[in-house]
């Protein structure tokens, strides 16, 4: 699943430079900033539990809210270097009791709020249609890729882990005024989690996984917002 997925984002930017270099016909401003937010969807496999209230809570945090802003100064009309910030978050409560072994019981709130964090660098591809009106952009990059879950099995809990991440997006931008554009775009990252913290209790421990207990962190946004050329 993974090598599949960086594979696939490897050919999204290569094929976005070909694309680039046969198409460009127009000039852009070298300076852009770009701020966003839309939704997402997590692609990993849940792992059933058996357990109908744990389950169903688990495929909510499939879907969530994602917001991020990008920075690109473009060296050429075609081709330029950035900064990329992506952050998805979702969230499921659900009541729920535990029975202990002892055979008592405790009720309370099961609630998770996750983060998935992208921060990295990135190479961007544009075409520019004569006018300058329309602006066609395929960027990839490499960063760190982030989880950070607050929130509580009954008793207040927090996740924290990191890893290597890979982002691919396709989007366009449609010139309202002047230099400010409309954009849409489509984001895939990409990462997988080996270990992460635990804190709970007022105790920190860190987790190491097992291969088939690895967190996989892909996900897909769609985005629209706006995008200023300098």
């Amino acid at each position: 699943m993974k090598k599949s997925i960086i594979l696939l984002l490897f050919i999204a930017c290569v094929s976005g430079r070909i694309a680039s270099a046969q198409t460009i016909s127009g000039e852009a401003p070298r300076f852009r900033v770009a701020v966003q937010g839309g939704y997402g969807y997590r692609l990993g496999k849940i792992q059933e539990s058996g357990q109908n209230v744990i389950d169903q809570h688990n495929k909510k945090l499939k879907w969530g809210v994602v917001y991020g802003a990008d920075a690109t100064w473009f060296v050429a009309n075609d081709f330029g270097f950035g900064l990329k910030f992506n952050n998805l978050r979702s969230k499921a409560e659900d009541a729920v009791t535990i029975t202990y072994d002892d055979g008592s019981t405790k009720s309370g709130m099961y609630r998770d709020v996750v983060d998935l964090r992208f921060l990295g660098a990135m190479a961007s591809t544009r075409s520019v249609t004569p006018s300058g009106r329309w602006i066609f952009l395929v960027d990839c990059g490499l960063g760190y890729l982030s989880l950070v879950n607050n929130g509580r099995v009954i008793d207040p809990m927090a996740i924290k882990g990191g890893t290597l991440g890979f982002c691919a997006d396709a989007g366009v931008d449609f010139r309202l005024m002047n230099k400010l554009y409309l954009g849409l775009s489509i984001n895939a990252i990409s990462g997988t989690l080996t270990s992460y913290s635990l804190t709970q209790d007022g105790r920190t421990e860190t987790i190491s996984l097992d291969k088939d207990e690895y967190e996989t962190l892909h996900h897909m946004t769609a985005s629209i917002g706006l995008r200023l050329y300098l």
